[in-house]
């Protein structure tokens, strides 16, 4: 039996509100269409509704509807393929005016719904297709625990949880997801442990956790545990891994994840590489590595360039910098505020503030930066003018 519910009257963003207008200026302008047939199972209808949900995934929707309503006969899959555009595309309420046509269809038109409104929040509306779902299978189940997971109300989800009538490995990983990021590491630990079986996003979830509380060696003990269980790890399980090691600066360890990294091919993988180069130029007597690590990479990637120019910029070595610069195709706005960092730091403010100004749209991070440089050399009067120019502020930009 599923808790009852009471609800209050929840924060509406303003995205939230336009998304509503949306769905209902998309409803009004096209109305549901009655079924020339009674929804059913059909063959013939199958390439229109693959072209459907090819365009809903292009965000082509108008073109969709179009094909939907040439269709001289539509099947249950063709409704469910344009509810499904409607809910891809942020307008769930169109998508349910639609499937109040054929009096809500089936149980994938209302998963597809109920979907569609977590996917932008929208909990009470998730919730009442939910309730009013007459049978549910696991994905309604996991998609009502993760929007009340993604709005934080990790106390309802666990309660939705603990109701559900059979679970896989992703509702376990869904209730383990509102744990970790709520940095409950207590109940995360609890419910791991509890979980029949533990997949490799299992165990990914609780290194990121571990990280986001800043408790980097249990991150290294759960991976540890995970190896020796058998598990291989995958891109995601390797770059949080060595967000946590590169805390520890143990080169010991750091050596061990590149072999394994190289055992399992993903040495050559320009997320894991820039990972780990940044696990390396966490310590400054690790910089000669991080320097050859970062030679014998065969692709790279404005974050590559931009960790690589400000590890020696720190390092003090502010012409081998330089010189990485001048070798970055992209010349990103990472790259160019890490070398106008460098610059500023170490007494080359003119530098700097030419470097900046040829930052087409410099975003807040290069406004913080040019200023802070400023103070860096007592030029208060040049930093407060930057300041007065700057179009948008964060915290730092204030405590400057």
């Amino acid at each position: 039996m599923v808790f009852p519910i009471k609800w209050g009257k929840p924060p509406m963003a303003r995205c939230q509100h336009l998304c509503r207008f949306l769905s209902s200026a998309a409803a009004k302008a096209a109305p549901p269409i009655p079924a020339r047939c009674v929804p059913r199972a059909s063959d013939g209808t199958s390439a229109q509704s693959a072209r459907i949900r090819e365009l809903a995934r292009l965000g082509r929707v108008h073109e969709a509807r179009e094909i939907f309503d040439a269709m001289p006969h539509r099947d249950i899959i063709a409704w469910n393929s344009m509810i499904f555009a409607y809910c891809n595309n942020g307008m769930p309420d169109a998508a349910r005016s639609l499937a109040a046509a054929i009096s809500g269809g089936n149980l994938r038109t209302g998963t597809i719904l109920l979907s569609g409104y977590a996917r932008l929040g929208r909990v009470r509306d998730a919730r009442r297709v939910f309730d009013e779902m007459p049978a549910r299978n696991v994905v309604a189940w996991n998609a009502m625990i993760g929007c009340y997971v993604k709005n934080g109300d990790i106390s309802l989800a666990r309660r939705l949880f603990d109701a559900m009538p059979s679970r896989e490995v992703t509702s376990w990983n869904t209730m383990l997801t509102g744990y970790c990021y709520s940095r409950q590491m207590v109940d995360a630990r609890n419910l791991f442990e509890q979980m029949p079986e533990h997949s490799l996003v299992s165990w990914t979830l609780m290194i990121s956790g571990y990280v986001l509380i800043e408790q980097h060696g249990k991150a290294w003990d759960v991976f540890c545990t995970m190896h020796r269980e058998g598990m291989a790890p995958d891109q995601p399980n390797l770059v949080s891994v060595l967000s946590a090691v590169s805390h520890l600066e143990n080169f010991d360890i750091l050596d061990s994840l590149h072999v394994l990294a190289l055992k399992t091919g993903f040495a050559r993988d320009v997320v894991v590489g820039t990972a780990m180069l940044n696990a390396y130029t966490r310590n400054a007597s690790m910089l000669d590595i991080a320097v050859k690590f970062f030679e014998c990479m065969t692709e790279r990637n404005e974050y590559t360039w931009s960790t690589m120019i400000s590890a020696l910029s720190q390092g003090g070595r502010i012409d081998a910098a330089f010189a990485v610069y001048r070798r970055d195709p992209i010349k990103s706005i990472p790259s160019r505020t890490a070398m106008l960092t460098g610059l500023a730091r170490c007494g080359r403010i003119n530098d700097a503030r030419i470097l900046f100004e040829e930052i087409s749209e410099p975003n807040v991070v290069s406004w913080n930066a040019i200023i802070t440089g400023y103070l860096q050399n007592e030029m208060v009067d040049a930093a407060e003018e930057l300041f007065n120019r700057m179009p948008y502020r964060n915290t730092i930009s204030w405590l400057q």
